[in-house]
């Protein structure tokens, strides 16, 4: 799908539905790691101005955190 449609990756909105709807830690560390995976951004903000990183940070999914700043260039918190 992502070869057919790149424009997807250039979109914050995958990342932050990993951030927002990951029901467990792991479930949002695979979501995060696929994404990154298939060439998405780390650094994209939601409408909101908040990136998937701070949306997992605040959800306390902080592994998934980790790996979107570790992605983004940034040392982990």
């Amino acid at each position: 799908m992502c070869a057919e449609h790149p424009e997807y990756l250039n979109d914050a909105q995958p990342m932050l539905t990993a951030a927002r709807t990951g029901r467990t830690e792991v479930v949002a560390l695979e979501m995060t790691g696929l994404l990154l995976e298939l060439g998405a951004d780390p650094t994209f903000k939601g409408a909101d101005g908040r990136t998937a990183e701070a949306a997992a940070r605040g959800r306390g999914l902080l592994d998934a955190a980790d790996l979107m700043q570790e992605a983004a260039g940034e040392a982990p918190r």
